[in-house]
């Protein structure tokens, strides 16, 4: 059996958790509203 897939789904579950660690997925919704706000006129 190979290892290498195991690694890196490891490796990028790593990540994955990482960035939920540092609150990322906060940063790119509030990215996205400015964005959006901006799009229709308002920001």
């Amino acid at each position: 059996m190979r290892k290498t897939p195991f690694y890196l789904l490891l490796f990028f579950l790593g990540l994955f958790l990482t960035g939920i660690f540092l609150d990322e997925p906060m940063r790119v919704l509030e990215q996205a509203r400015i964005i959006c706000l901006a799009c229709i006129g308002i920001g």
